[in-house]
């Protein structure tokens, strides 16, 4: 669902699709994120927008992109992202190894930090040392695990020892059923089978209690007659 009224739409910033601009650029990008209403995520974390260089890379040029270790050694291929919506966050990307260390032909969902982009589209580097690797465990690419499922995403990060990203994003908030069908504190939306509360405020989602981005698919609040 895109919340965006139709007339301001058709003055939306657009592109060729031949001729990308160049989205690293904190100037295009806060651009943007003005055009939309949005705050530009690196200013919540305290950066500058100003003559800054963004680590953007669109999700085509990482699908399929290489992965190698700190030594130089070919490890496999990154072939998916798994997206978590609400958060705005990369939730797992999905890597494939082959042969390497008999680990077949299985995919591995893994926490994003695990990986690190040094600059180059040639390649990722994976910093995982080859036991944890070894001890990872996978799934066939025809039956793929429920990844929403939060016992799955939990052991997940603690087998990589990373920190879940969405114990630090809800900041002691929740999702309640009880809070369902009623106004966002924050958009023009009501809340659906559930809302999420902070600090005695009812958001329709956690991306609104943040002020990132509004992606829960509510619907929006009917004006009255």
């Amino acid at each position: 669902m895109l919340a965006v009224e139709k007339d301001r739409l058709k003055t939306a910033p657009g592109f060729e699709s031949k001729q990308w601009p160049p989205m690293g650029d904190a100037t295009w990008g806060t651009g943007i994120h003005e055009f939309y209403g949005q705050r530009p995520y690196w200013m919540d974390k305290g950066e500058s927008s100003a003559s800054m260089d963004l680590p953007i890379q669109k999700a085509s040029e990482i699908i399929g992109r290489a992965v190698q270790n700190d030594a130089g050694e070919k490890l496999g291929t990154i072939e998916d992202l798994a997206i978590d919506p609400d958060r705005n966050r990369i939730a797992y990307v999905v890597l494939t190894f082959g042969g390497f260390m008999g680990m077949g032909d299985k995919l591995f969902a893994m926490p994003a930090g695990v990986l690190q982009f040094p600059g180059t589209k040639d390649f990722a580097v994976l910093t995982v040392d080859k036991h944890r690797l070894k001890a990872t465990t996978g799934f066939d690419k025809s039956k793929w695990p429920n990844l929403a499922d939060p016992q799955f995403a939990a052991n997940t990060y603690d087998s990589f020892g990373q920190r879940p990203y969405w114990e630090e994003d809800l900041r002691g908030g929740k999702y309640l059923s009880s809070a369902a069908g009623k106004p966002c504190h924050n958009c023009d939306r009501t809340t659906t089978a559930q809302g999420f509360v902070r600090a005695g405020n009812t958001f329709c989602c956690a991306g609104c209690a943040n002020k990132t981005m509004c992606t829960c698919g509510a619907v929006p609040v009917k004006a009255q007659p």
